[in-house]
């Protein structure tokens, strides 16, 4: 089934509500006020069974200029328009504003309607016609049909009829593969139901039973039941007027502007990078961190808007802005949306959400910010994922996250991110493709490594390798999990090797000069001396007279070359000793099947301040088990 939203627009007072009731049989002004006074002030909603059988949502927009607001939000989601001027009366000052916010709104499809036709003589209509189409000259009305109607007496109608069956049969329907998104239009309650809202479905699909989001709140709620034209239906999707019975929580929960998404995959951001054209009737231009209102689907926010180029923007004038809200609205990439001025409240301009998620930006990277938006909006798709992977920067780019901020449903991101990587702009970072890097920025993290390691082993000529974290704390620019990519790429590919804890190049390797020569032999005489009591480090230190980060790193290269052994922090004991008493320790243990510290005291004649450390140093290697105050042989 098509689902096409049909939406009217016009001045006050031009017919827009008889024409939907005398098309449809329905009276969408259904307050006591609006019907008081004879005016649309809330949306109304009708739909028109088609001769195929296809059905057409209705959306009755107001006309009056203190419901503007109200208009955007019906305007939001229409597919087709049909705006409406009384021949009586021709062009008037809401005709206007009303077709500057459907050209801001990106609607592409449309016609005149002539109403009261039958209130003027032929040469009168002549000349409504000749208005109508000077003033949709320029617009994406121009060429659109003009029809004639009268709906007191159905004149033009027939012909109307047929031109909404054409529309039906020519759009193609909303695609449904992205996120659910319903912005509320109105919350209420019914007696055994409980809270039920209604709006326009702009994205996706739903069924009974989902468990959805409700942004910006966070809370959560299930579909109950789903109504689409006054029947109980199992689905709705996009392109639908629906209505939503929401299990789980409460009326007061929710209000107009909130809106229901699919549950974790939308976000809510007060700070929003945009394409903006300020309107060239207006005359004055838009200045630089001037206050505004931001009007999108049924959320109307205040905030701040910042001029990205230059100062302000000229009647006429396009760029892009950063928006700074004062509170967080729900938007994605590629939503339209209105700028009206705070006081009095008069259309500025509009223009499309390019980045639903951006850091501030700062005096000095307006510019740069701006070239990029112009890539979002004019590169096509292939651009947009670039922009997106060079925005990350070595951050990684994870396709859940990314279609919160993206124009493409998560499956067309996760393929456009796969022909990045097939063109060697990407890197997929797990096989299911499910986090991609720019392979320019893990090329540059590599680099990074191999330069810290360089560095490393020029400052520090007696260490095997640096520790990963001393590696990572200097690349703060990456993500851990770029980082770990990079690192692991080297490995791989002989760049670097890994020996226990410690990353080294390969081609690295310890070479002592003179002083560090001697200063090896000193320890290793005095060590090998000493046998099973050696000197601590402090003693070391006394000894030799050398700093004890010189020590530290002759020790660890002479344990590293197996000359002497670490047993623990500050103390180490020539290997060959160390050897001998792990072979008298393994004879004795298999002999006698256990040993106390009192016997291994007597084993080999040292005291507790010797022994201990020893004991506990056999049990690190894993040759012995401690089992209460004994030891015994590992598996044995």
């Amino acid at each position: 089934m098509k689902r096409l939203v049909v939406g009217t627009a016009g001045h006050i007072d031009h017919g827009k509500t008889s024409l939907v009731r005398a098309l449809t049989g329905i009276d969408t002004d259904r307050l006591k006020e609006e019907k008081a006074r004879g005016i649309t002030i809330e949306l109304g909603f009708a739909y028109l069974t088609l001769p195929d059988g296809q059905r057409l949502a209705f959306v009755d927009v107001p006309g009056h200029e203190r419901f503007v607001r109200t208009m955007i939000a019906g305007a939001t989601g229409i597919d087709v328009v049909l705006l409406i001027i009384a021949a009586d009366e021709g062009v008037m000052p809401q005709t206007r504003e009303h077709l500057d916010i459907l050209k801001l709104l990106g609607i592409r499809h449309g016609a005149v309607v002539l109403t009261k036709v039958d209130l003027v003589d032929e040469e009168l209509l002549e000349l409504a016609i000749d208005d109508a189409q000077t003033f949709v000259k320029g617009t994406f009305l121009e060429g659109a049909p003009i029809l004639p109607c009268a709906s007191s007496t159905g004149q033009g109608l027939p012909a109307l009829l047929e031109l909404l069956q054409r529309f039906d049969r020519e759009l193609d329907p909303r695609p449904v593969d992205g996120p659910f998104r319903l912005p509320i239009d109105r919350v209420f309650t019914l007696r055994g139901f409980g809270t039920v809202v209604t709006g326009t479905c702009i994205s996706g699909q739903v069924a009974a039973g989902a468990l959805l989001e409700l942004l910006p709140s966070g809370l959560k709620a299930r579909v109950r039941g789903i109504q689409v034209h006054g029947e109980e239906v199992g689905r709705a999707m996009a392109g639908q007027r629906v209505a939503i019975n929401l299990q789980g929580i409460d009326k007061d929960r929710l209000e107009r502007g909130d809106q229901l998404t699919t549950a974790g995959r939308l976000l809510a951001s007060s700070i929003l990078d945009v394409s903006y054209e300020h309107l060239p009737s207006l005359d004055a231009p838009l200045k630089h961190r001037a206050r505004v209102r931001f009007l999108t689907g049924t959320t109307e926010v205040t905030g701040v808007a910042h001029v990205l180029t230059g100062v302000a923007l000229e009647p006429g004038e396009a760029g892009y802005l950063q928006l700074r809200l004062d509170a967080p609205v729900v938007v994605r990439g590629g939503d339209r949306y209105i700028l009206r001025l705070e006081s009095p409240l008069i259309t500025l301009g509009g223009g499309e959400v390019l980045d639903p998620s951006p850091a501030k930006h700062r005096r000095r990277g307006r510019l740069e910010a701006a070239a990029r938006l112009d890539r979002l909006r004019t590169g096509g798709p292939e651009q947009e994922v670039r922009t997106w992977l060079e925005l990350a920067g070595a951050e990684e780019v994870a396709v859940e996250r990314l279609v919160r901020r993206s124009r493409q449903s998560q499956e067309a991101l996760r393929a456009l991110l796969m022909e990045a990587v097939t063109r060697g702009e990407a890197v997929a970072l797990d096989a299911e493709g499910r986090e991609f890097v720019a392979a320019a920025a893990l090329s540059s993290c590599r680099e990074a490594i191999q330069t810290r390691l360089e560095a490393f082993h020029q400052a520090h000529p007696l260490k095997g390798g640096a520790p990963r974290g001393e590696l990572r704390t200097g690349l703060t620019f990456a993500s851990d999990r770029v980082f770990l990519r990079a690192l692991e790429e080297l490995v791989t590919e002989g760049i670097a090797a890994v020996d226990g804890p410690f990353y080294h190049l390969t081609r690295f390797t310890v070479t002592l000069d003179a002083t560090h020569t001697a200063l090896a032999e000193l320890l290793c005489a005095s060590l090998e001396a000493a046998a099973l009591a050696p000197p601590l480090l402090s003693e070391l230190r006394d000894l030799t007279g050398s700093s004890e980060g010189q020590l530290v790193d002759v020790l660890n290269h002479l344990t590293s070359i197996g000359r002497l052994k670490k047993i623990k922090e500050g103390h180490w004991i020539d290997a060959t000793a160390i050897d001998a008493l792990q072979d008298r320790l393994v004879s004795h243990l298999r002999e006698h099947g256990e040993l106390t510290p009192v016997a291994f005291k007597d084993l080999t004649g040292l005291s507790r301040k010797w022994a201990i450390p020893l004991l506990e140093y056999f049990d690190k290697i894993q040759l012995t088990l401690r089992v209460g105050d004994v030891r015994r042989l590992r598996g044995g």
